[in-house]
Protein backbone atom coordinates (compact mmCIF):
# COMPACT_ATOMS: atom_id res chain seq x y z
CA UNK A 1 0.00 0.00 0.00
CA UNK A 2 1.23 3.45 -0.77
CA UNK A 3 1.89 6.36 1.61
CA UNK A 4 -0.17 9.55 1.32
CA UNK A 5 2.95 10.91 2.33
CA UNK A 6 4.72 9.51 -1.30
CA UNK A 7 4.08 12.85 -2.90
CA UNK A 8 6.36 15.35 -1.81
CA UNK A 9 8.98 12.63 -2.67
CA UNK A 10 7.27 11.72 -5.64
CA UNK A 11 7.54 15.37 -6.59
CA UNK A 12 11.15 16.00 -5.69
CA UNK A 13 11.72 13.46 -7.80
CA UNK A 14 9.59 14.33 -11.09
CA UNK A 15 11.07 17.97 -10.63
CA UNK A 16 14.81 16.88 -10.90
CA UNK A 17 14.20 15.35 -14.52
CA UNK A 18 15.00 17.05 -17.38
CA UNK A 19 12.24 19.88 -18.71
CA UNK A 20 10.00 19.60 -15.63
CA UNK A 21 11.70 23.00 -13.58
CA UNK A 22 11.11 25.10 -16.72
CA UNK A 23 7.67 23.76 -17.80
CA UNK A 24 6.75 23.98 -14.36
CA UNK A 25 7.60 27.67 -14.07
CA UNK A 26 6.34 28.89 -17.25
CA UNK A 27 3.16 27.00 -16.25
CA UNK A 28 3.56 29.04 -13.17
CA UNK A 29 4.99 32.77 -14.26
CA UNK A 30 3.37 32.35 -17.73
CA UNK A 31 -0.45 30.89 -16.95
CA UNK A 32 -0.55 31.15 -12.89
CA UNK A 33 -0.29 27.87 -12.25
CA UNK A 34 -0.36 26.67 -8.66
CA UNK A 35 2.89 24.11 -9.13
CA UNK A 36 1.92 21.71 -5.55
CA UNK A 37 -1.26 21.60 -7.08
CA UNK A 38 -0.62 20.49 -10.52
CA UNK A 39 1.73 18.03 -9.20
CA UNK A 40 -0.99 16.92 -6.55
CA UNK A 41 -3.13 16.41 -10.05
CA UNK A 42 -0.52 14.67 -11.81
CA UNK A 43 0.00 12.28 -8.75
CA UNK A 44 -3.68 11.57 -7.88
CA UNK A 45 -4.10 11.07 -11.63
CA UNK A 46 -1.66 8.39 -11.34
CA UNK A 47 -3.09 6.71 -8.83
CA UNK A 48 -7.19 7.29 -8.42
CA UNK A 49 -9.67 9.50 -10.37
CA UNK A 50 -10.53 12.64 -7.83
CA UNK A 51 -14.12 13.89 -8.76
CA UNK A 52 -14.65 17.59 -9.98
CA UNK A 53 -16.09 18.77 -6.28
CA UNK A 54 -12.75 17.64 -4.43
CA UNK A 55 -10.66 19.13 -7.16
CA UNK A 56 -12.59 22.45 -7.17
CA UNK A 57 -12.64 22.24 -3.13
CA UNK A 58 -8.51 21.76 -3.31
CA UNK A 59 -7.83 24.36 -5.76
CA UNK A 60 -9.41 26.52 -2.89
CA UNK A 61 -7.73 25.70 0.01
CA UNK A 62 -4.38 25.72 -2.25
CA UNK A 63 -5.10 28.96 -3.42
CA UNK A 64 -5.93 30.09 0.23
CA UNK A 65 -3.00 28.56 1.59
CA UNK A 66 -0.88 29.83 -1.35
CA UNK A 67 -1.98 33.42 -1.28
CA UNK A 68 -1.52 33.55 2.47
CA UNK A 69 2.24 31.48 3.07
CA UNK A 70 4.02 30.83 -0.48
CA UNK A 71 3.30 33.66 -2.54
CA UNK A 72 4.72 36.34 -0.22
CA UNK A 73 7.77 34.03 0.73
CA UNK A 74 8.20 33.38 -2.72
CA UNK A 75 7.98 37.42 -3.88
CA UNK A 76 10.01 38.32 -0.66
CA UNK A 77 13.35 35.89 -1.85
CA UNK A 78 12.86 37.04 -5.57
CA UNK A 79 12.33 40.79 -4.78
CA UNK A 80 15.50 40.09 -1.99
CA UNK A 81 17.69 38.73 -5.48
CA UNK A 82 17.87 42.65 -6.94
CA UNK A 83 17.10 44.76 -3.56
CA UNK A 84 20.00 44.49 -1.93
CA UNK A 85 22.00 48.24 -1.40
CA UNK A 86 25.84 48.37 -0.67
CA UNK A 87 24.89 51.03 1.45
CA UNK A 88 22.75 49.11 3.61
CA UNK A 89 24.19 48.28 7.19
CA UNK A 90 24.18 44.85 6.67
CA UNK A 91 27.11 42.70 4.63
CA UNK A 92 26.31 41.41 1.52
CA UNK A 93 26.66 37.69 2.70
CA UNK A 94 24.47 38.08 5.70
CA UNK A 95 21.72 39.84 2.73
CA UNK A 96 22.22 36.79 0.64
CA UNK A 97 22.16 34.30 3.75
CA UNK A 98 18.92 35.72 4.79
CA UNK A 99 17.36 35.07 1.18
CA UNK A 100 18.37 31.69 1.66
CA UNK A 101 16.33 31.22 4.99
CA UNK A 102 13.15 32.55 3.20
CA UNK A 103 13.78 30.05 0.45
CA UNK A 104 13.88 27.30 3.01
CA UNK A 105 10.47 28.99 4.29
CA UNK A 106 9.23 28.73 0.95
CA UNK A 107 10.25 25.25 0.31
CA UNK A 108 9.03 23.91 3.76
CA UNK A 109 5.65 25.91 3.15
CA UNK A 110 5.48 23.85 -0.43
CA UNK A 111 6.02 20.99 1.71
CA UNK A 112 3.58 21.21 4.16
CA UNK A 113 1.15 21.77 1.62
CA UNK A 114 2.39 18.71 -0.56
CA UNK A 115 1.99 16.20 2.47
CA UNK A 116 -1.20 17.67 3.68
CA UNK A 117 -2.43 17.02 0.02
CA UNK A 118 -1.42 13.32 -0.17
CA UNK A 119 -3.43 12.87 2.97
CA UNK A 120 -6.49 13.30 0.48
CA UNK A 121 -5.78 10.62 -1.77
CA UNK A 122 -5.87 6.99 -0.23
CA UNK A 123 -4.52 4.29 -2.44
CA UNK A 124 -4.13 1.05 -2.31
CA UNK A 125 -1.64 -0.14 -4.60
CA UNK A 126 1.45 1.17 -6.64
CA UNK A 127 0.51 0.55 -9.74
CA UNK A 128 -0.23 3.26 -12.27
CA UNK A 129 -4.06 3.40 -13.41
CA UNK A 130 -4.50 2.44 -16.78
CA UNK A 131 -6.24 5.99 -17.96
CA UNK A 132 -3.69 7.62 -16.26
CA UNK A 133 -3.34 10.18 -18.49
CA UNK A 134 -6.59 10.72 -18.62
CA UNK A 135 -7.25 10.70 -15.20
CA UNK A 136 -4.38 13.50 -14.60
CA UNK A 137 -5.86 16.01 -18.00
CA UNK A 138 -9.21 15.84 -16.26
CA UNK A 139 -7.09 16.57 -12.96
CA UNK A 140 -6.01 19.59 -14.18
CA UNK A 141 -8.70 20.73 -16.15
CA UNK A 142 -10.42 21.18 -13.14
CA UNK A 143 -8.49 23.55 -11.65
CA UNK A 144 -6.47 25.19 -15.28
CA UNK A 145 -7.97 26.39 -18.37
CA UNK A 146 -5.37 23.76 -20.92
CA UNK A 147 -5.14 26.89 -23.44
CA UNK A 148 -3.04 26.35 -26.38
CA UNK A 149 0.21 27.50 -24.91
CA UNK A 150 0.53 25.79 -21.82
CA UNK A 151 0.34 22.53 -23.65
CA UNK A 152 3.65 22.13 -24.93
CA UNK A 153 4.73 22.04 -20.97
CA UNK A 154 1.93 19.72 -20.07
CA UNK A 155 3.53 16.86 -22.70
CA UNK A 156 7.21 17.70 -21.02
CA UNK A 157 5.90 17.08 -17.73
CA UNK A 158 3.71 14.02 -19.18
CA UNK A 159 6.91 12.74 -21.26
CA UNK A 160 9.27 12.05 -18.41
CA UNK A 161 6.20 10.26 -16.44
CA UNK A 162 5.18 7.72 -18.90
CA UNK A 163 6.39 4.86 -20.94
CA UNK A 164 7.73 4.83 -24.99
CA UNK A 165 4.21 3.04 -25.77
CA UNK A 166 2.21 5.71 -23.64
CA UNK A 167 3.81 8.91 -25.14
CA UNK A 168 1.87 8.87 -28.80
CA UNK A 169 -1.31 8.94 -26.85
CA UNK A 170 -0.95 12.38 -24.67
CA UNK A 171 -1.21 14.70 -27.69
CA UNK A 172 -4.23 12.67 -29.31
CA UNK A 173 -5.85 12.85 -25.37
CA UNK A 174 -4.93 16.88 -25.28
CA UNK A 175 -6.76 17.31 -28.09
CA UNK A 176 -9.76 16.32 -26.30
CA UNK A 177 -9.38 18.81 -23.53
Amino acid sequence: MLKSSELWPFSCELYTKTGVEEACLALQNKFGWNIPLLLYCIWSGLHQPVDKQQLITTKYFVDMYSGKLIEPLRHLRTSMKQDYEETWPVAKVDWFNLREDVKTLELNSERSLLESLGQQVQMSTGKVQPNAITYILDHISHCYRLEEGCRPFIVTLLTVIFTDELLHSIEDVLLLY
